[in-house]
């Protein structure tokens, strides 16, 4: 295990939230909702056969790649819409469940798809989200607890730790790149 001290200053690159628990039902739903195969990644796959080759993808990693999301279902959405403080009329939120598969951990990165998103662990986990400065050194660290929510500012270099078991989560967030070649860019980081 890591040793790492816990740092005196307000952590600036997460914030638990009071914002309702999702109902265990729901919770369910959003993870037998995720069946493999149907993952945003493996559709765009489907889609871009080329894609595998331009990534030399081993097809054990284009089988299980380490992370995903899908399409939350919409009985999710609907609870969030009612239950999350957000401002749904003014931006397109994407409401999603993802994945990151169990592994020794992520390389250090800055989310390509979005600048923070609000999180909900499905399932405990052991994981260490590590947040780093310009330098590659670490600045801050969280062991995200389940069943609450929290904002996570992906766009600031951070890396995660100790995935000794699937990490399930919703998230939801805005787009900041809807495009293709944002998905694209998010697919070679994945598979690289």
């Amino acid at each position: 295990m890591h040793n790492l001290a816990r740092l005196d200053h307000d952590r600036l690159h997460q914030h638990q939230t009071l914002w309702p628990a999702i109902p265990h039902a729901l919770e369910q739903l959003c993870l037998d909702h995720c069946q493999p195969g149907g993952d945003l990644y493996t559709e765009f796959l489907r889609a871009n056969p080329w894609a595998i080759e331009a990534l030399a993808i081993d097809p054990v990693k284009h089988q299980d790649p380490p992370f995903t999301q899908w399409e939350a279902p919409q009985e999710f959405v609907q609870w969030a819409h009612s239950n999350l403080p957000l401002a749904w009329d003014q931006h397109l939120w994407r409401t999603r469940v993802q994945r990151f598969r169990a592994r020794d951990s992520s390389p250090v990165h800055k989310d390509i798809l979005r600048d923070y998103s609000y999180n909900y662990l499905l399932k405990p986990s052991s994981a260490l989200t590590l947040w780093h400065d310009d330098q590659g050194q670490t600045i801050d660290h969280i062991c995200y607890p389940q069943g609450q929510w929290y904002r996570h500012e992906g766009s600031v270099a951070h890396s995660v730790i100790n995935i000794l078991e699937p990490r399930w989560a919703v998230t939801v967030y805005i787009d900041i790149e809807p495009t293709p070649d944002a998905l694209w860019r998010t697919m070679q980081s994945i598979y690289s």
